[in-house]
C-alpha cells in the first residue's frame, strides 16, 4: 500500500512540476518587479530627486525601447518589449485599478468635498494623492521592467545554444573519460548544475533592476559564455557509468 501511494504521489509531481515552474516563476518576476519599483522610489527620494527621477526613469524607458531595435532591426523585438511592457503595466495597474484612481483623481480638488464619486474616493483620498509622483514613478518602472524581461526572452536562443554546445563538448569529455579511466566527481557534477542556475538568476535580477539603461550584450554574452562553461562541467563530471 505504501509503495502504491508513493507511486502515486510521485506520478501526481511529474505531472504538476510545470504548472509549479511557471507559478513559482510568474511570483518570482512579480516580486522581482515589486523591488525594481520601490528601490526606484527610494533612489528618487534620496538620490536623484523626485522630478529628476521621473525624467530620468522616463529616459531609461525611451533608451531601452530603443536598444530593441539596436539589437536587430528586422526581429520583432520592440513588438515584444511593448507587449511585455503593457502587460506588465496592466498586471500592477490595470487589474488592481490604481490607473483608474489615477485619472479620477485628475478630476477632483486635492481635498475633495464629495463623499462619493464612483466608489474610488476612499482609495484616492488615502492612497493616490499623498503617493502620486511615487505612483508615477513606479507606473514608468514597470514598463522598463516588461521592456527588460522581453529582451531576455529574446536572448533565450542564446542560451539554449550555447549550453547545448557546454551539452556535447561536456558529453565528449566524458566519453573520453571513461575511456582513459579518469576521475569521478560529483561534487563538480552538483556545483556546475547548482551554479548554471544561481548565475542565471543572479544575472536577470541585476539587468531587470538595475536603476539606468544598460546594454543588454554587456549582461547577455557574459552570462552565456558563463552558462556555456558551466554546462562542460557539469556534463564532463556527469557519472561515468550509468
Amino acid at each position: 500500500m505504501a509503495s502504491r501511494r508513493g507511486e502515486g504521489l510521485a506520478a501526481h509531481n511529474l505531472f504538476l512540476w510545470p504548472l509549479k515552474l511557471v507559478f513559482y516563476t510568474w511570483l518570482t518576476l512579480a516580486l522581482m518587479a515589486l523591488a525594481a519599483m520601490g528601490m526606484e522610489v527610494v533612489l528618487a527620494k534620496q538620490v536623484w530627486g523626485e522630478a529628476q527621477g521621473l525624467t530620468q526613469a522616463q529616459q531609461t524607458l525611451s533608451r531601452d525601447l530603443a536598444l530593441t531595435h539596436d539589437l536587430r532591426p528586422d526581429a520583432p523585438l520592440t513588438g515584444l518589449a511593448r507587449t511585455c511592457a503593457r502587460g506588465v503595466y496592466g498586471f500592477f495597474f490595470q487589474l488592481i485599478p490604481i490607473e483608474r484612481w489615477m485619472t479620477n483623481a485628475a478630476l477632483l480638488p486635492a481635498q475633495p468635498d464629495v463623499t462619493y464619486y464612483g466608489g474610488d474616493v476612499i482609495a484616492r483620498k488615502d492612497f493616490v494623492y499623498p503617493l502620486q509622483d511615487e505612483i508615477y514613478l513606479a507606473m514608468v518602472r514597470a514598463q522598463i521592467f516588461g521592456v527588460r524581461l522581453a529582451i531576455l526572452m529574446g536572448a533565450a536562443p542564446l542560451f539554449l545554444l550555447v549550453w547545448a554546445l557546454g551539452l556535447v563538448d561536456g558529453l565528449t569529455q566524458r566519453h573520453i573519460r571513461r575511456a582513459c579511466a579518469g576521475r569521478e566527481s560529483s561534487s563538480m557534477y552538483h556545483r556546475a548544475k547548482f551554479f548554471q542556475f544561481a548565475g542565471l538568476a543572479t544575472g536577470a535580477m541585476v539587468y531587470l533592476m538595475w536603476p539606468v539603461s544598460i546594454r543588454p550584450e554587456w549582461i547577455v554574452l557574459p552570462l552565456a559564455l558563463l552558462t556555456g562553461l558551466l554546462s562542460r562541467v557539469q556534463w564532463t563530471y556527469l557519472k561515468k557509468y550509468l
